[in-house]
């Protein structure tokens, strides 16, 4: 019984062993293989295409946000030009409101004309006796965004013509400008006095220097605020700016063909010479001599007199009027009530308007882009800003100019 139970079990034993080995050799390779991949194989294939998907997207990121800082100048200007361009539509949409009568400042009447050719002039229209009071600007030259030549000169030909109009009393807030300007400006207000017999006051706001103080002359009285620069009584041509000497250093040629040997003098490319300079100064002392004889004539002073104060300096308004330059020292409403009095005595003084005859341009679209252009050229360095503003502002040609 143990012998056949031993051997039973044996039997069963064996068998079991057999399998085990037949079954391992028998299993195809490719079984073992498909069921046999590793996977740590797996982990690390996806991880290395999780990266690349990553970097690819953080590559596609970082170059957008490059571009945008390598052109960040270009999309500010297409910003401000887009800002511009609604700004311009709608200043043209509202272009029917050209100008309004009926605004009231400290019971005086201000008459705001704009653009000249949507003007139906006012002046002429008014139903009292009243003193015009024009407003002369900013730089004085052909025009700028606050000076207008041709609106200033129709305006004194407009009050000329005005019945009802009993005088002018300029305000004058300039560092002056160009020559011909300035003189144009003196000489229509001397005609609006000898056809007229109207008188005309002037009143100097922060700086009526320079040009500004010769349309001032063409006065008969002029008053002053207690803060005002005035007189810089003398004339500017220039710079002339000579690179022949940066050009030979580095080889730059420049040749200009002329007839006449005078022909190219103050050009860069030209040195100024002793001939050029006394050709200059001769031109300088002529406008200085026509100024110095205008204050003459209208202050009531010596020639020699005006010489001596006349040497491009500014003064203060206590020094304008210890010098003769001006004659009180007030306010606006003061001079305008002086005005009034003296002019006008058998006048009572509610009788007579005041209108402020005074134009105010409206910004166009090309005005806007200038400013955003000027914008752009500003210069973080204060020097370079001031001095950038100071060329953009000053005229160019024989000037009656402040500069300090």
């Amino acid at each position: 019984m143990s012998d056949e139970f031993e051997n039973t079990q044996d039997n069963i034993e064996k068998p079991v062993q057999q399998n085990e080995i037949t079954d391992s050799q028998n299993v195809p390779a490719s079984v073992v293989e498909e069921f046999s991949v590793p996977e740590p194989v797996i982990a690390v294939a996806q991880d290395e295409k999780t990266d690349d998907f990553t970097t690819s997207r953080k590559e596609k990121k970082s170059a957008g946000t490059s571009w945008f800082k390598k052109n960040s100048g270009l999309c500010v200007f297409i910003v401000i030009l887009l800002i511009a361009l609604a700004c311009g539509i709608y200043s043209v949409a509202n272009g029917k409101k050209s100008y309004d009568r009926n605004i009231l400042k400290e019971s005086r009447n201000i008459v705001k004309i704009f653009n000249k050719k949507e003007d139906v002039s006012e002046i002429g229209t008014f139903k009292k006796e009243y003193i015009a009071v024009l407003k002369i600007e900013g730089t004085i030259e052909k025009m700028n965004q606050t000076y207008d030549q041709d609106w200033l000169l129709s305006s004194i030909t407009d009050l000329q013509d005005d019945n009802l109009n009993k005088g002018l009393m300029l305000f004058i807030d300039s560092p002056g400008g160009t020559v011909y300007e300035a003189d144009e400006m003196y000489l229509a207000l001397l005609d609006y006095k000898k056809t007229t017999e109207r008188p005309v006051w002037a009143y100097f706001g922060s700086m009526a220097a320079s040009g500004g103080y010769y349309i001032g002359c063409a006065a008969d009285h002029i008053s002053a605020n207690r803060n005002t620069l005035t007189g810089s009584i003398g004339v500017l041509y220039g710079p002339a700016v000579d690179l022949t000497e940066l050009f030979d250093k580095y080889g730059i040629k420049m040749t200009t063909f002329k007839a006449g040997k005078n022909k190219n003098m103050l050009n860069y490319n030209s040195p100024v010479t002793e001939e050029h300079a006394a050709i200059m100064q001769s031109i300088v002392d002529e406008a200085y001599d026509q100024f110095t004889g205008i204050v003459a004539d209208s202050r009531k002073l010596p020639l020699y007199e005006v010489r001596q104060i006349a040497d491009g300096r500014v003064y203060t308004a206590n020094q304008a009027l210890y010098n003769h330059l001006i004659d009180d020292i007030c306010s606006y409403d003061s001079a305008l009530d002086a005005m009034k009095s003296t002019c006008f005595p058998d006048i009572e003084s509610s009788d007579i308007d005041v209108n402020v005859i005074e134009k105010q341009r409206k910004k166009t679209f090309l005005d806007l882009l200038k400013d955003a252009e000027m914008s752009f050229k500003a210069s973080p360095n204060p020097v370079e800003a001031v001095i950038a503003e100071r060329f953009d502002a000053m005229p160019s040609g024989l000037l009656y100019y402040c500069q300090f």
